[in-house]
């Protein structure tokens, strides 16, 4: 089966319309003698003389005209193949369904999907918020592409089969609103703490939530009322109303804090310094879909763009280049 030369073609058909060599290898950015090398070598594949040489010029036989009238169908199909197979690399044609951590909802997760919503390319996204078990599971299952989680909170023999990035580094506090009796105060008694309630999620098995001296002594203060719930929407909006003390990231209340609605408390805390490193989480080895690729390249930019100093800022602020800490992950 012959195999046909697309650029031969094009060279031919440019030498048609331009009925000469000068003007044709000027136009196809080629020497002279490359042209008429090209055109000769097709001829001999054919077994046709596509061209007749007159002092005026190249004019194409009666058997090349029918030949290039052919070929341009064929290029112009091409063309229209090449541009396809353009988008399918460019553009998100297929579903795609991720997954997020539960309790990362702000303003990562809200910036994220404002920033999907920008690009009519991305089409039948799902973003799935669950537990970091039930994400794994998920991704071990190929039910996801990827997921943003707390890599404190994979164990490690579970990052030796993994691809993880590093996001960034968030800090843990206790937080209230604007207001409350203990906002303003410094070097308070750890009594005075432990008379309002505490809201938390519930994280397990999390490296970043291991007690500190501040925790171990305030979780044997007497009367100490905790509310655990994983909605953190709905633990802010308690906070902002009541005088409970929420124990949380700074990036999960970055635009309380940005808008002045909410304060951490300033107590002198020796031994209190959870954190909490956020993560991209993949399968090592899969190619990630065009879909996939755009969105993990926007995780990225929000990153880069809001957390600064292992700080996330909720209004931009200076950005730190993801990390990428391998398939052992920490």
């Amino acid at each position: 089966m012959r195999t046909l030369d697309l650029r031969k073609f094009h060279h031919a058909i440019v030498l048609a319309e331009e009925t000469s060599f000068v003007r044709a290898s000027k136009r196809l950015h080629l020497s002279q003698p490359a042209l008429t090398r090209s055109i000769q070598s097709l001829e001999r594949e054919l077994d046709l003389q596509l061209f007749d040489r007159q002092l005026s010029g190249a004019v194409p036989t009666p058997q090349g005209r029918a030949v290039l009238d052919k070929a341009r169908q064929l290029l112009e199909h091409n063309a229209v193949l090449n541009k396809e197979i353009s988008l399918l690399k460019d553009q998100d044609i297929g579903q795609l369904v991720f997954g997020v951590i539960d309790g990362l909802q702000n303003p990562l997760l809200d910036t994220l999907i404002e920033r999907i919503l920008q690009r009519e390319t991305l089409a039948n996204v799902e973003v799935t918020v669950e537990s970091m078990a039930r994400l794994l599971d998920l991704l071990n299952r190929g039910l996801i592409e990827f997921f943003v989680g707390d890599i404190g909170q994979i164990k490690p023999a579970e990052r030796r089969h993994l691809h993880i990035e590093t996001l960034a580094v968030t800090h843990g506090g206790y937080f209230v609103r604007t207001g409350h009796p203990l906002a303003n105060r410094v070097d308070f008694p750890l009594q005075e703490v432990a008379a309002y309630p505490i809201l938390s999620t519930r994280v397990d098995d999390n490296e970043w939530h291991q007690p500190g001296k501040f925790e171990r002594d305030y979780l044997k203060t007497n009367g100490v009322r905790v509310m655990i719930c994983n909605d953190m929407a709905t633990l802010k909006d308690v906070t902002l109303r009541t005088d409970a003390i929420l124990v949380t990231t700074d990036a999960m209340v970055a635009r309380e804090l940005a808008a002045g609605t909410m304060q951490e408390l300033q107590f002198k805390n020796p031994g209190f310094d959870t954190e909490r490193q956020l993560c991209l989480v993949t399968m090592p080895g899969k190619t990630q879909s065009s879909s996939a690729k755009l969105v993990l390249e926007m995780i990225g930019q929000i990153a880069a763009e809001r957390y600064g100093n292992g700080a996330f800022t909720g209004d931009g602020g200076t950005g730190v280049e993801a990390k990428k800490t391998g398939a052992k992950g920490k």
